[in-house]
């Protein structure tokens, strides 16, 4: 009798354990990002740049991208992005999607602007530039002589 009583018990609070986890990542799924913000903006040219892409800012990842869709209208790449609040991005600044190096995944970088006025939740970037692949960096040094 006394193992089976303390079947039950072990039962009981694996089932209580089993909640409180499941509660837990509920509530989690369903608050706010604290601590965070998010932006919005808008591409012509994302390249290979995926969900998760690091957002960087003078090489210093700020945030990163959250989602990824395409406008059914303009067919321009929709772009949510989620930063860390200790970092205020003036309102001018410029959104760009750049690689590091020639075999790294592209990441969007911001170049700080000289506004005072800074970016709050759900705001939208409207300076970007899109992404240039090499071949298309190479063609205009190749046969328009530009950079």
């Amino acid at each position: 009798m006394k193992h089976r009583t303390l079947e039950i018990v072990v039962g009981c609070c694996s089932i209580v354990v089993i909640a409180i986890f499941v509660t837990y990542v509920i509530a989690n799924l369903y608050t706010n990002n604290s601590g965070q913000y998010k932006v919005y903006a808008k591409f012509n040219n994302i390249g290979s740049l995926s969900k998760g892409s690091a957002l960087t800012m003078r090489g210093v990842k700020i945030g990163k991208v959250n989602d990824i869709n395409l406008d059914p209208i303009t067919f321009e790449v929709l772009l949510d992005i989620i930063v860390n609040d200790e970092v205020p991005i003036p309102e001018d600044s410029v959104l760009a999607i750049e690689s590091a190096g020639v075999f790294s995944s592209p990441a969007l970088t911001v170049t700080p602007g000289q506004s005072k006025v800074v970016l709050k939740n759900n705001s939208n970037i409207t300076n970007t530039k899109d992404w240039v692949s090499l071949e298309d960096k190479l063609g205009n040094i190749f046969l328009n002589g530009k950079h």
